[in-house]
């Protein structure tokens, strides 16, 4: 009996048996069996030991003589030994009884205690693995399937699921063991656990699932027991929900859906830092004036078109081609902000005026292009036809002129052409459009004669000039340096791109020391300044802020300011000074601020403040799941 004691099985079930076989051999009963405590034949007993004779023996096992019963108290169970004989149980039996049962149900505790723990330190090491998991992609999709998936395996789920949308309604986005026909299914407001969630915008439980009220009609959960859901914000606004489902008998408890709010605050972090790169990403493809594709954009998506139409069975893609007639003239009296107005509608023109899976760009200057998919020449040029016309009703009252029409060309692809082979045809047929047909038209390139395709601008009859071959110095030679805006914008771009780089790092780290440090020497880098401090508000003094990391600073003011009104602050001195603080919020809470310095005036710009900016919300929100982790850490260990 005392290795048994000892053995610190991990199976209560298995304790339970051996403990029961050990008593009946050791008391010399001949039978034993463990009876719940909520059975109506042991519910008198409140003492460690019961000892029964007679017919109160006898109705414990009606199947079989018994003379006497003795009961012992287990903390689940009660244990029934019998016997025929009327005097089986003595002052001796039932003190070594209990006695026992005191040990076993000591080691049965302590088993359980055990049990608990190892659950939590899973769960910990879980939620751990699942941070590392979810900030190893910035795709979007790839975040929201990783978040399903860790969901599951944290909670032992039977499915999980991920709502996206507003307070007005949520979409099924994405799934683990649900079927994938569900995805796109809408929940509203007080349907299902997960639109009460979106109503309340609190966590909630439920272990009688069916039972809800506001389920909707015919709902593909009809097989659901018990659910946890949560929900998801990031940019201080409700993004969605995200719940765990079990389709067995499996009560939920608050425990668990603290953990999964633990895990949902996380995995919102990651869905941040895909949002912001699908944006980072959309603003490198897209036109900034006319909101179309770019150039690169352009030839990267006809591409790919290509390359699908090449596997199709029967494919038909075209590029369209468009020139606005006589542009030039337009900057030249109007000036360049009309013209950018001529852009911008034109843009928005050809955006609206195609199919939904066709693709618009902006070819350059004021050249714009359309892949026509699916489309075969005659109706890619019956589509040039139609997107003329809405561009010359855009601009046409602007009283621009001719200037307030365009020009198509049309091109079809064929197998073994190349995306550049194909624009060539598209531009070579706009060429003759604007040069031969005239202005306003749409041409398609199997139109063409033969005399025009060889020579670029060749009239009937005449053979292309060759130009004279002239040495330009480097000197001489036309300026490839980018506008200033242009190069503001790539700037800002390439900030874009760091920023959220610096918000893949930040969440990777579960120590708030390195998660500040890393913070503000590479914010420092950045803006190529001499000095970056972050520094934390003060518990006792509302207006006074300590150094947390970076270069100390002997005169905190500026921070010191930004902690009282809330607010970023861009200073440059007399003093050939310049310096910027913003505050630094985690979880909601105004922790404190970052505040940067340069060594000479004029060193910072709004653009500069508003990079400081982003990447301070990077940081609170680093900080923010760092924070939750190591609380989560703690309440495990406080549970041992």
């Amino acid at each position: 009996m005392s290795r048994l004691l000892s053995a610190g099985h991990s199976d209560p079930a298995w304790m339970r048996d051996a403990l029961t076989s050990e008593l009946r051999e050791l008391l010399g009963a001949e039978h034993a069996r463990l009876l719940p405590l909520d059975d109506p034949a042991v519910q008198s007993l409140r003492e460690a030991s019961v000892v029964l004779t007679g017919p109160e023996a006898q109705a414990l096992t009606p199947a079989r003589p018994t003379g006497s019963a003795l009961l012992l108290a287990l903390p689940d169970d009660v244990l029934v030994l019998t016997h025929p004989a009327h005097d089986a149980f003595g002052p001796d039996e039932v003190g070594v009884g209990e006695a026992l049962a005191t040990a076993a149900s000591a080691a049965l505790a302590r088993d359980a205690a055990a049990a608990v723990e190892a659950r939590r330190a899973d769960r910990q090491a879980a939620l751990t693995r699942a941070t590392k998991t979810l900030h190893e992609s910035l795709d979007l999709p790839t975040v929201l399937s990783r978040i399903c998936l860790e969901s599951t395996r944290i909670l032992d789920g039977d499915y999980t699921a991920v709502y996206r949308g507003t307070t007005e309604s949520i979409l099924l986005e994405a799934a683990y063991g649900l079927p994938p026909e569900l995805i796109g299914f809408r929940l509203d407001p007080g349907q299902g656990l997960s639109g009460k969630v979106l109503s309340s915008q609190r966590s909630m439980l439920t272990n009688d699932y069916q039972g809800l009220p506001g389920l909707p009609p015919e709902h593909p959960f009809m097989r659901v027991k018990s659910c946890l859901a949560v929900p998801m914000q990031w940019d201080g606004e409700l993004r969605g929900v995200l719940t765990v489902g079990y389709t067995r008998p499996f009560e939920v408890t608050e425990e668990h859906l603290a953990l999964l709010e633990t895990f949902a605050e996380l995995a919102s972090v990651a869905c941040a830092n895909a949002d912001a790169h699908a944006g980072l990403v959309q603003v490198a493809r897209t036109d900034g004036l006319t909101g179309c594709l770019n150039h690169a954009a352009l030839h990267e998506t006809l591409g790919r078109e290509i390359e699908r139409a090449e596997r199709a069975v029967a494919p038909t893609l075209s590029l369209i081609m468009f020139d606005l007639d006589d542009f030039k003239s337009v900057n030249e009296v109007h000036g360049h902000l009309v013209g950018d107005e001529v852009l911008r509608r034109a843009g928005h023109a050809l955006r609206h005026a195609t199919r939904p899976y066709d693709v618009a760009a902006r070819y350059g200057g004021d050249e714009f292009a359309l892949i026509a998919v699916e489309a075969d020449e005659a109706a890619a040029e019956e589509i040039a036809r139609r997107t003329i016309e809405r561009i010359t009703f855009a601009i046409g009252d602007m009283s621009i002129g001719s200037a307030g029409q365009a020009t198509a060309g049309v091109a079809e692809w064929a197998s073994g052409i190349t995306a550049g082979e194909l624009v060539a045809r598209a531009d070579r047929a706009l060429l003759f459009g604007k040069h031969e047909t005239g202005r306003g038209s749409s041409v398609p390139f199997s139109s063409l004669p033969e005399w025009f395709l060889p020579g670029r601008f060749a009239r009937r009859g005449q053979e292309p000039a060759v130009p004279e071959r002239r040495e330009v110095s480097r000197a001489a030679a036309w300026p490839t340096r980018a506008r200033p805006s242009e190069e503001r914008l790539r700037q800002r771009a390439r900030r874009l791109a760091w920023a959220s780089g610096l918000g893949v790092r930040l969440t990777g780290m579960d120590d708030p020391a390195a998660i500040l440090g890393t913070a503000a020497s590479e914010l420092a880098e950045a803006l190529d300044a001499a000095t970056c401090t972050v520094l934390r508000r003060r518990a006792d003094e509302d207006q006074a802020v300590e150094h947390a990391a970076g270069s100390p600073l002997e005169s905190p003011e500026l921070a010191a300011r930004v902690v009282t009104d809330g607010r970023p602050v861009l200073a440059a001195e007399a003093s050939a000074r310049s310096r910027i603080a913003v505050p630094l919020v985690a979880g909601g809470t105004l922790w404190g601020a970052i505040e940067v310095h340069a060594t000479h005036a004029g060193a910072f710009d709004e653009d500069d403040l508003q990079l400081a900016e982003v990447a301070s919300e990077h940081t609170g929100a680093a900080l923010h799941a760092a924070q939750r982790l190591a609380e989560a850490r703690r309440a495990a260990g406080s549970g041992a």
